[in-house]
């Protein structure tokens, strides 16, 4: 296991891989703003674009009180992936994500979202996947990993932006 500070937020990051197990990534990061505000910005899938270099495109493919479906379109060093997933809402606290469609064999994950003071949140964002073809996959487990240490990073940044 390998665990990081990140120079910009308070963020650490790590990653494990047993023979046995999918790779798997655990990412996260102290923000400034309440739980509850941190976990809407999450939920607002639409407006990923704006903030997220590698994110095309996304959109709502439906929507309840208890889960999203969306779609995000990935692009990423000339390639362009699509990823559907189904995102189970625990309101203010956490968001389990599970891909319906996508890249890769298994990818499930999930976003908590846990009040540290009165005006702050840590935000955790782990996620487990398997690329269908396992060669790629061997290369592309570096750059999923710099993918999900910029989200974070992404996030924090949106919340100081909009949130403060």
């Amino acid at each position: 296991m390998h665990r990081r500070a990140c120079s910009s937020c308070s963020a650490t990051r790590s990653t494990s891989r047993s023979a046995e197990a999918v790779p798997s990534i655990e990412r996260s990061a102290l923000i400034a703003s309440p739980a509850a505000d941190v976990y809407a910005l999450v939920n607002d899938i639409e407006h990923y674009p704006v903030f997220l270099p590698w994110c095309a495109h996304a959109e709502i493919l439906s929507k309840s009180e208890a889960e999203v479906v969306a779609r995000i379109d990935i692009a990423v060093r000339g390639r362009r992936e699509t990823l559907v997933t189904r995102n189970r809402l625990t309101p203010t606290s956490a968001i389990a994500l599970e891909m319906v469609e996508g890249p890769f064999r298994r990818f499930r994950g999930g976003w908590r979202f846990t009040a540290v003071g009165d005006a702050g949140c840590r935000v955790d964002l782990g996620v487990s996947f398997e690329l269908a073809n396992r060669l790629v996959g061997a290369f592309a487990a570096p750059i999923l990993q710099r993918i999900a240490d910029r989200v974070v990073d992404a996030f924090a940044v949106r919340a100081r932006e909009v949130l403060s």
